[in-house]
């Protein structure tokens, strides 16, 4: 850019959001009466702000709040949404079979 001879800066208003882990995702999308995000297939019994993602199974919650459930193609993640960051971690030791 420091070369550049013909730049132009535009102001915008628009929402930014890190979509860094899956509490994040949590934000983006639409959420129910509990608060809770599901995409996919879900039966929520007094269940709260969880986030679901599962495009294949069904994922039945009960009693439980601030979980991230998320179906994967050979495993399913189930942690805190407050532990969400932590899954590039074990996304990492997965990958080296352990």
């Amino acid at each position: 850019m420091e070369k550049a001879e013909r730049v132009a800066v535009i102001p915008v208003d628009f929402g930014w959001s890190d979509v860094g882990c899956w509490d994040a995702m949590g934000n983006l999308f639409a959420t129910d009466a509990g608060g809770n995000t599901v995409r996919g297939s879900a039966e929520l019994i007094n269940a709260e702000s969880n986030v679901i993602w599962s495009m294949e199974k069904r994922i039945v919650l009960i009693g439980v709040s601030d979980l991230v459930v998320v179906e994967g193609p050979d495993s399913i993640l189930v942690c805190p949404r407050a532990l969400s960051q932590q899954v590039s971690a074990v996304a990492k030791k997965l990958g080296k079979g352990q």
